[in-house]
């Protein structure tokens, strides 16, 4: 799990959230030191470095004899595009990673990218997204094979108003919550995996991760977060409660 400047406890409940439900071995990539703010541009240089390191982790890894289909990047903001760039590398090395999740994946700077320059799909051989601040910190276009946009995508995600003013922090309102929404709803997956029933989708367009002919249905019920169909392609879109549990689909399992 790559991770960059995040909410703090971020990384302690995605990865609880992961040993509790089920047989996994969680590494955190800490490159906090290249992220220091206010120097946000370099942070974005330092992106593709990160990347080239946890890819020759991962290959030392397989190298070592741990299956590479095991192997799954999740990352979060600026955390999302390290993955992308780790699956890159190791397109380079002759090896495909099997999944890249991207949580929010970075907006400023990444918007006029190319898909070389950014997440795409073509860095593992399924990438799902989940875009909650859509425009502001957040990817507000299609990065992956499937994209998910709870309740529009785009900031303020329920609740967050309420949250953030309750603790007398005007700017998390504005800056901080919508962004955290998209590692809190895959979190909540984890415990829940049909909590996140989304109700309706479309093919991405030209612009986006899928081609024109993508099957976008609604036929079988589709579920955002860890456990989403691999096959699924294009965009789909849900609404979320405003507290935990996040997940409107019931029952609680």
């Amino acid at each position: 799990m790559a991770k960059s400047v995040q909410p703090s406890g971020q990384e302690a409940w995605t990865s609880t959230a992961l040993l509790d439900s089920g047989d996994f071995n969680v590494v955190l990539v800490d490159w906090s030191p290249l992220t220091a703010l206010p120097w946000y541009v370099n942070s974005v240089q330092n992106g593709p470095r990160v990347g080239r390191f946890i890819a020759r982790f991962i290959r030392f890894l397989v190298l070592s004899n741990f299956p590479l289909k095991q192997i799954h990047l999740i990352g979060f903001s600026l955390g999302a595009e390290v993955a992308g760039f780790a699956g890159k590398t190791l397109n380079e090395w002759g090896m495909k990673l099997p999944r890249i999740t991207g949580l929010d994946p970075a907006f400023p700077l990444y918007v006029f990218e190319r898909a070389s320059q950014r997440l795409s799909p073509n860095d593992a051989e399924f990438v799902d997204v989940i875009h909650t601040d859509g425009g502001l910190l957040g990817y507000p276009w299609p990065l992956g094979h499937v994209d998910f946009y709870p309740n529009g995508g785009v900031p303020l995600q329920p609740g967050c108003a309420q949250q953030e003013l309750s603790k007398n922090r005007w700017l998390g309102v504005i800056i901080g919550c919508s962004h955290a929404r998209a590692w809190q709803y895959f979190a909540e997956s984890l415990a829940r995996p049909r909590a996140f029933l989304c109700d309706r989708c479309e093919n991405s367009d030209d612009s986006g991760s899928a081609t024109a002919s993508s099957n976008c249905t609604m036929t079988n019920e589709v579920f955002m977060g860890m456990f989403t169909d691999r096959t699924l392609r294009g965009k789909y879109y849900l609404s979320t409660n405003p507290e935990p549990p996040f997940g409107k689909n019931l029952p609680l399992n």
